[in-house]
Protein backbone atom coordinates (compact mmCIF):
# COMPACT_ATOMS: atom_id res chain seq x y z
CA UNK A 1 0.00 0.00 0.00
CA UNK A 2 2.55 2.35 1.00
CA UNK A 3 4.43 1.94 -2.43
CA UNK A 4 1.42 2.34 -4.31
CA UNK A 5 0.37 5.70 -1.98
CA UNK A 6 4.16 6.96 -2.89
CA UNK A 7 3.83 6.79 -6.50
CA UNK A 8 0.48 8.58 -6.82
CA UNK A 9 1.04 10.71 -4.52
CA UNK A 10 4.92 11.57 -3.19
CA UNK A 11 3.89 14.49 -0.60
CA UNK A 12 2.27 11.76 1.59
CA UNK A 13 5.89 10.26 1.99
CA UNK A 14 7.87 13.60 1.70
CA UNK A 15 6.22 13.96 4.69
CA UNK A 16 7.75 11.14 6.85
CA UNK A 17 11.57 12.60 6.22
CA UNK A 18 11.46 15.69 7.92
CA UNK A 19 10.25 14.09 11.07
CA UNK A 20 13.54 11.62 11.00
CA UNK A 21 16.03 13.89 10.05
CA UNK A 22 16.66 12.46 6.99
CA UNK A 23 16.29 16.31 4.67
CA UNK A 24 18.15 15.19 1.90
CA UNK A 25 15.61 12.56 0.98
CA UNK A 26 12.43 14.86 2.35
CA UNK A 27 13.53 17.35 0.08
CA UNK A 28 13.73 15.48 -3.30
CA UNK A 29 10.24 13.88 -2.23
CA UNK A 30 8.70 17.47 -2.10
CA UNK A 31 10.55 18.82 -5.17
CA UNK A 32 8.79 15.50 -6.57
CA UNK A 33 5.14 16.00 -5.31
CA UNK A 34 5.87 20.01 -6.66
CA UNK A 35 6.53 18.76 -9.84
CA UNK A 36 3.82 16.51 -10.22
CA UNK A 37 1.46 19.21 -8.48
CA UNK A 38 2.62 21.73 -11.47
CA UNK A 39 1.93 19.51 -13.77
CA UNK A 40 -1.39 18.85 -13.21
CA UNK A 41 -2.69 22.10 -12.21
CA UNK A 42 0.32 24.34 -12.89
CA UNK A 43 2.40 27.04 -11.58
CA UNK A 44 0.21 29.03 -9.34
CA UNK A 45 -2.43 26.47 -8.22
CA UNK A 46 -3.04 26.57 -4.24
CA UNK A 47 -2.46 22.97 -4.11
CA UNK A 48 1.14 23.80 -4.31
CA UNK A 49 0.90 25.63 -0.87
CA UNK A 50 1.79 23.15 1.66
CA UNK A 51 4.11 21.21 -0.31
CA UNK A 52 5.83 25.03 -0.36
CA UNK A 53 5.58 25.36 3.19
CA UNK A 54 7.40 22.05 4.07
CA UNK A 55 10.26 22.48 1.15
CA UNK A 56 10.68 26.37 2.94
CA UNK A 57 10.88 24.18 6.05
CA UNK A 58 13.82 21.53 5.03
CA UNK A 59 15.42 24.09 3.66
CA UNK A 60 15.76 25.90 6.55
CA UNK A 61 16.44 22.65 8.86
CA UNK A 62 19.09 21.75 6.20
CA UNK A 63 20.71 25.68 6.37
CA UNK A 64 19.68 26.90 3.23
CA UNK A 65 18.20 29.75 4.13
CA UNK A 66 18.15 31.71 0.94
CA UNK A 67 16.12 28.66 -0.88
CA UNK A 68 13.91 28.60 1.96
CA UNK A 69 13.29 32.46 1.73
CA UNK A 70 12.66 32.36 -2.06
CA UNK A 71 10.23 28.98 -1.84
CA UNK A 72 8.26 30.85 1.41
CA UNK A 73 7.99 34.20 -1.20
CA UNK A 74 6.42 31.99 -3.80
CA UNK A 75 4.33 30.10 -1.49
CA UNK A 76 2.98 33.72 -0.23
CA UNK A 77 2.58 35.05 -3.25
CA UNK A 78 -0.14 31.86 -4.63
CA UNK A 79 -3.93 33.38 -3.92
CA UNK A 80 -5.25 30.39 -1.49
CA UNK A 81 -8.88 31.54 -2.39
CA UNK A 82 -9.12 31.44 -6.25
Amino acid sequence: MENRVGRCQPHLTAWVWPWTSRYAEAEASFLQALAVREALYGPKSYTLIPILHNLAWVYAKEGKVQEAAAVRRRANSIDAHP
